[in-house]
C-alpha cells in the first residue's frame, strides 16, 4: 500500500508541476515524497501541514489520511501480537506456534522445558526437531496437508502421539491444533499436554485391577476346593 501511495504521489506531483509550475510546487512536493519514503521504511512520522487549498493541499490531506490509517492498522497489529503473546506465555500448558511451513515462530517456557530446550534454541527451527525419528521423514507432508485443510482438531486421532526431547527420549503427548489467520499469513497454534503422569496412573490402575481379579479368582478356587 505504501509503495502504491508513493507512485500515486509522484504521479500527482508530476501532474501538478505541469499544471501549476515547478518553482512554487517543488518544495512541498519534495516534503511529500520524503515523508512517503520514510513511512514506507517504517519510520513513524507526523501529519504534514496543509499550506494551500488547491490540488497540492488536497494531496497533502490525502497523504495525512493514509498516514493515520496506516498508523492505526499498525497499532491494531501490535495490540493483537501482544495479546497473542500474553495468551501463549501465560498458558499452564505447552504452547507452540508455527508458520505455514512448520517453522517455530513462538512458544512459551512450558513447551521449551517440556522438551528440554531453551526458548531461543527452538525459535526458528522446524517443528520436526520435536518429532520422533520414526515419523520425522514424512512429517513435512503432514504439515502441508493440514495447511490445505486447517480445522481445529486433536493431533493423532487414531494413534498415540509422542514428542522427542533434546536428549532423544520420547514422551507421550496430547496435542490440539488450532489454525489462526493473521496479516502475516496462516499460523497453527499447538497446545501440548504431557501425558506421562496420566499414563503412569492408568498403568497403576490396570495393574491393581489385574491383581484384584487374580485375587478374586484365587479366593473362588480355594472356596471350590474346600467345598
Amino acid at each position: 500500500a505504501l509503495s502504491l501511495l508513493l507512485l500515486l504521489g509522484m504521479a500527482g506531483a508530476a501532474w501538478l508541476v505541469s499544471r501549476c509550475g515547478a518553482s512554487r510546487l517543488m518544495k512541498p512536493i519534495e516534503k511529500l515524497s520524503d515523508a512517503t519514503r520514510r513511512m514506507a521504511a517504517g519510520e513513524e512520522i507526523d501529519d504534514l501541514p496543509v499550506d494551500s487549498q488547491d490540488e497540492l493541499g488536497d494531496l497533502t490531506v490525502a497523504f495525512n489520511q493514509m498516514r493515520s490509517s496506516v498508523a492505526a492498522a499498525e497499532k491494531t497489529l501490535i495490540r493483537r501480537e501482544d495479546e497473542s503473546r500474553q495468551v501463549i506465555e501465560s498458558s499452564p500448558s505447552g504452547m507452540i506456534m508455527t508458520d505455514r511451513h512448520g517453522t517455530i515462530i513462538r512458544l512459551n517456557q512450558q513447551a521449551a522445558t517440556l522438551f528440554g530446550y531453551t526458548e531461543d534454541e527452538l525459535l526458528g527451527e522446524p517443528i520436526e526437531i520435536l518429532v520422533p525419528d520414526s515419523v520425522r521423514a514424512h512429517h513435512g507432508n503432514l504439515v502441508a496437508s493440514y495447511m490445505e485443510d486447517t480445522v481445529p482438531r486433536p493431533m493423532g486421532e487414531r494413534r498415540d502421539v509422542h514428542g522427542q526431547c533434546k536428549d532423544g527420549s520420547l514422551i507421550p503427548l496430547e496435542i490440539g491444533l488450532t489454525p489462526i489467520e493473521t496479516d502475516a499469513g496462516r499460523r497453527v497454534l499447538a497446545g501440548i499436554i504431557d501425558l506421562r503422569e496420566r499414563k503412569r496412573v492408568e498403568s497403576l490402575l490396570q495393574r491393581q485391577a489385574m491383581e484384584a481379579s487374580l485375587l478374586h479368582r484365587s479366593v473362588a478356587l480355594a472356596a471350590e476346593s474346600g467345598s
